[in-house]
């Protein structure tokens, strides 16, 4: 059987624009004596956080380019698999395909006044839905907000969805499937005075990784791959903690990958893109499952593959 190469890609080679043209990439929102700016973090913003795939590599590149890092798995004696990491192209970003909001989607903002400690008190939670003008509109209520004169730190989190609301507010929210695309952000401690209007910005970033799957003869068009079927990653579903970003894991879970192959075979198939969380390195191996897969004619079944431990 020819050799298969098997490339994990956690995004798309081509450059993602930190602005795209004609989508949502800010929101805006008034209320009584504070107004709201929610924005995308452009590339490169996120060196305070760490990527949260077990697959990670040891360094990332700063540059608008995937740089691979390969491992060699042999599966018998006439066939070898070559498992492809693509690292994302932002330091310690977690790798995404968009910078732009969901028009109609939801997003849950909470409101901590900070005391001296600090200590933090929640003041309100509320839901926003983004407009097509770029602003936010308020769920709940047409009558403004209104914060007393004091320090506040405030949170933003969704799914980026238009189908499925934000989560309800709690202290740590458990249990968040990753294939919904969580974003979360934070704005500065702001402090806002009696009088005027507070101006305060929060820049969200994704929290998870999205993960697309290649596989190929390198047979350079020979049709050889005819079956590859059943294609999944071990993970997690995800606990968050809303006041600092935080994640963990929760439940073990199984995340598919499909892939689409021509009735005559192809050279090369690729999966759907996925939204996944691996946990933290040493939390449970990389296996890449796969319940069939034919090349050449030849079949192998209920196949797990290892990826080395990082």
């Amino acid at each position: 059987m020819g050799g298969l190469i098997f490339a994990m890609s956690s995004c798309e080679t081509e450059i993602i624009p930190d602005d795209p043209e004609n989508e949502i990439t800010t929101l805006s929102a008034k209320e009584r004596n504070f107004s709201l700016a929610i924005r995308f973090t452009d590339f490169g913003e996120a060196d305070t956080l760490s990527a949260t795939r077990s697959m990670e590599a040891d360094s990332l590149s700063s540059r608008h380019s995937m740089e691979p890092e390969t491992d060699v798995i042999r599966v018998k004696d006439d066939l070898y698999i070559y498992a492809t990491l693509a690292v994302d192209p932002a330091v310690k970003t977690p790798a995404v395909t968009t910078r732009a909001f969901q028009d109609g989607a939801r997003i849950h903002i909470v409101a901590y006044e900070v005391a001296p400690g600090p200590n933090y008190t929640q003041v309100f939670d509320e839901i926003y839905d983004v407009q097509p003008s770029s602003a936010l509109r308020r769920e709940s209520s047409t009558d403004l907000i209104n914060l007393h004169a004091g320090k506040y730190k405030l949170v933003a989190y969704s799914y980026n969805n238009t189908t499925v609301a934000p989560p309800a507010y709690t202290d740590t929210i458990k249990a968040i499937d990753p294939v919904n695309d969580l974003i979360w952000g934070e704005s500065d401690t702001i402090t806002v005075y009696d009088g005027g209007i507070t101006y305060i910005p929060i820049k969200m970033y994704h929290k998870l990784s999205q993960v697309k799957l290649v596989a190929t003869t390198g047979d350079d068009g020979i049709p050889s791959i005819s079956d590859f079927s059943g294609v999944t990653l071990p993970g997690y579903t995800v606990n968050l903690t809303t006041l600092n970003g935080t994640l963990a894991k929760n439940t073990a879970i199984t995340q598919p990958f499909t892939f689409t192959i021509p009735t005559n075979g192809a050279d090369t198939v690729k999966s759907n893109t996925r939204t996944v969380y691996t946990g933290t390195p040493g939390d449970i191996p990389t296996i890449i499952r796969i319940n069939s897969l034919t090349v050449d004619g030849k079949t192998l079944s209920n196949y797990r593959p290892h990826l080395p431990s990082r």
